[in-house]
């Protein structure tokens, strides 16, 4: 009897051991499953955000090479007819052209902010011809931007000065690009940095400088597409 219990009891305790071990190994597993699972999340979140800044960072790219685009193909369009003095002006012009230039460019009051003023044919989603302008500007909190500005016809009177114009107002073209720096040239050797006379210069070449990353440069020869148009 006593050899019975004594058995019975090895066995009992064995059973006990073996239980209690089983407990603890769930608990590790539990515990490793735990960790893998917040390892996963965390990297699925890297991942996700990674995804998003890139996602980002393309479109403001895509935006950026947009303007860059329509800059260059305006360029390319630049309508070079001459001025009038006696051409008659559309009722609703309340102001003059003042600028008797093919295409008017200059510098900036500040760094890397320079100012074109010309007449295109190219102009998106319309046809015919108008006044564009593209500048630098600032926004009510500091924030630079690349500002557009599209005249509805031609003033054959002149281009229209840097001034606002009720008519054609200065908009946001870009906040990705926030400086632009101009050079013209007659032969792509010698550059210079404003251009203030009446024929337009056979080559543009503009710098664009993005908020983040490298500038990039377009150069264009004007008027190389516009007698299509005339």
């Amino acid at each position: 009897m006593m050899l019975g219990k004594t058995a019975g009891s090895a066995v009992l305790k064995r059973s006990s051991t073996q239980a209690a071990y089983t407990l603890l190994e769930l608990l590790v597993a539990m515990g490793l499953a735990v960790m893998t699972i917040s390892m996963l999340s965390y990297s699925t979140l890297r991942i996700s955000a990674t995804v998003r800044m890139s996602e980002s960072r393309f479109e403001r790219k895509s935006k950026m090479i947009a303007a860059a685009e329509q800059m260059r193909w305006q360029l390319r369009c630049l309508y070079t007819g001459s001025f009038k003095e006696d051409a008659e002006r559309p009722n609703s012009h309340l102001y003059p052209g003042t600028i008797k230039y093919q295409l008017y460019g200059k510098r900036g009051s500040t760094a890397d902010s320079d100012i074109l003023i010309f007449n295109t044919t190219f102009i998106p989603k319309a046809s015919g011809t108008v006044e564009v302008g593209y500048c630098i500007l600032t926004d009510e909190t500091g924030k630079r931007y690349l500002a557009y500005r599209q005249f509805p016809w031609v003033d054959y009177q002149g281009l229209h000065d840097y001034i606002e114009f009720a008519e054609a107002p200065w908009k946001v073209c870009s906040y990705d690009i926030v400086g632009m720096n101009l050079e013209y040239s007659h032969d792509s050797k010698i550059w210079q940095q404003e251009w203030t006379e009446q024929t337009a210069p056979q080559w543009v070449r503009v710098t664009l400088i993005p908020n983040e990353g490298e500038p990039f440069v377009i150069q264009v020869a004007p008027a190389v597409m516009s007698e299509r148009w005339r």
